[in-house]
């Protein structure tokens, strides 16, 4: 009983590193990837979309 207590201690601690030292560094990127760089990006899409309705609006 003793060495199967063991056994779920240790795989517990290597599942728990694992998740930190993969998963976190992942889900930092993820969120730093939609917060940032999405939000840059849509900030110079609506930069070109509002340039290219501005100038269909004075055409018409």
């Amino acid at each position: 009983m003793e060495t199967f207590l063991t056994f779920l201690a240790s795989a517990f601690t290597v599942i728990t590193w694992f998740a930190l030292v993969v998963g976190l560094p992942i889900m930092l990127l993820y969120f730093v990837y939609h917060g940032v760089v999405k939000g840059f990006l849509s900030l110079f899409r609506k930069d070109k979309r509002s340039s290219v309705f501005t100038t269909t609006e004075h055409r018409d």
